[in-house]
């Protein structure tokens, strides 16, 4: 029945058209949904088979469309195809034969049309199956650049909030330790001046000279550390500003940059680029930062050795002190002694009598005698008023010395404690953790090595 239906002969090839028509919409089912292919099954139901006469099932839809591979690479050659159809488990193929069939013949024109179309759709279906394999890939590729820029923006609000905390607690820092040093150098000059006020009234005129020239030259390096402190607050309060106004500008960019992730994703990736420069930037502004706090470092430092050399001045004139005294206590002891005989001359002679001395008995020279001694005696008195008045004198000099050495220690106090908290500022610095246990950064390798002077009580 099927060589019947597919010979040159008979009624039965006029149904070719049909048949084929048939074919074409089976395998156009294959291709379709679900819903596509239950609609069309459901039509071909009604349609009668046109070689039984009997009604489609659903078994048919199982039925596939191949064509011989030999065949398949002469794109212009129709003349011989073969299609097979599994039908309730059995498989039926169909050789076309267009072979004897008269060219620009109906018959052979629908075929050909027919076998065109076909090979039409296959290209056009491998087509869209690659397309959409690559559709598929290019989902699956921007859904992970998505959730990584998603992931790249939460890690970027992390570091801001972090960055925002350590700056505050930068400039806390920085304001406490400006408004210290500016209280240490005020008092210090005004201590300073006024102690040496009082010691230049009590000194001769080349030493006043000598001290009032050193005196000059500290308050002009003092004034001068004072312009600078000046300057680099005000630097750092510009820095506070131009800081300030950067991080609001990194937060409209990033506001920017979260509306932008949602519109597009290539000028996302560039506004990513442009903050991460802006955060090396300021980086690169905390390190300048952590250089200026190392020169205020220095700076007390040097304020400390200034404090040290006083104490050196301070020590020597003790010591000048101390052996004036002895100088000044050996000389009393000696005019005491030397008065002391005086006077046990002056009563051995009033005691012996007149004929026993080989003096002249006249009572004018006697009383002369007596006149002298008593000259004398009065002199050395007036010589020991001026030493124990020059003794007291030291002495005052003395508590006025200890009383400037005892404001020193504790301005020497302020300024060791000003330095801890400044230490501490850094050492919790999450950004210098990692070089805490590393002795190149420690303090007592960043500051210069100097004499260590032991204060004493007394």
């Amino acid at each position: 029945m099927l060589s019947c239906l597919m010979s040159n002969s008979g009624p039965t090839w006029k149904r070719s058209a049909r048949l084929w028509e048939m074919a074409r919409s089976f395998w156009i089912l294959s291709l379709t949904s679900d819903l596509q292919e239950t609609k069309m099954l459901h039509h071909l139901e009604q349609q009668p088979t046109p070689w039984t006469g009997a009604r489609w099932t659903r078994d048919v839809s199982s039925a596939r469309l191949s064509t011989v591979p030999d065949l398949l690479s002469t794109k212009k050659d129709y003349g011989y195809r073969t299609f097979s159809f599994r039908s309730s488990g059995t498989e039926v193929e169909l050789p076309f034969d267009l072979r004897n069939v008269p060219n620009g013949s109906r018959e052979r024109n629908n075929v050909e049309k027919f076998l065109r179309r076909v090979d039409k759709l296959k290209a056009e279906l491998q087509s869209a199956t690659d397309r959409s394999n690559l559709l598929q890939k290019d989902k699956s590729f921007l859904a992970g650049r998505n959730e990584y820029l998603e992931k790249a923006n939460h890690d970027l609000r992390t570091q801001l909030a972090t960055i925002n905390s350590r700056v505050a607690s930068l400039e806390d820092g920085r304001e406490k330790l400006l408004v210290d040093a500016r209280k240490i150098h005020e008092k210090d000059r005004a201590h300073y001046l006024h102690s040496f006020q009082k010691v230049i009234k009590k000194m001769d005129s080349e030493k006043m000279q000598e001290l009032n020239s050193t005196i000059r030259k500290q308050v002009r390096s003092y004034e001068s550390q004072i312009s600078d402190l000046r300057k680099q607050n005000e630097a750092l309060a510009d820095e506070k500003h131009i800081f300030r106004k950067e991080s609001d500008d990194l937060r409209r960019k990033l506001d920017a940059a979260e509306v932008k992730v949602a519109t597009d994703q290539s000028a996302l990736s560039q506004e990513f680029t442009k903050l991460q420069i802006s955060m090396a930037a300021q980086t690169h502004d905390y390190e300048e930062n952590k250089h200026k706090l190392r020169k205020a470092l220095e700076a007390i430092v040097q304020l400390k050795d200034q404090i040290s050399f006083l104490q050196d001045r301070n020590n020597i004139i003790l010591k000048q002190y101390e052996t004036l005294k002895e100088e000044t206590d050996a000389e009393i002891t000696k005019l005491t002694q030397a008065v002391n005989e005086k006077d046990a001359r002056l009563e051995a002679y009033e005691r012996t009598p007149a004929n026993s001395t080989n003096l002249p008995t006249s009572d004018g020279i006697k009383q002369s005698v007596i006149d002298d001694l008593s000259h004398n005696l009065t002199e050395v008195r007036k010589e020991l008023a001026e030493k124990t008045g020059l003794l007291h004198g030291a002495n005052e000099k003395i508590e006025q010395l200890r009383a400037a050495l005892q404001s020193k220690k504790d301005i020497l106090n302020r300024v060791r404690k000003t330095r801890d908290q400044l230490y501490e500022v850094v050492r919790n610095d999450e950004r210098y953790a990692q070089n805490v246990n590393d002795t190149r950064y420690s303090y007592n390798n960043t500051m210069p090595k100097r004499k260590v002077t032991r204060f004493r009580n007394d």
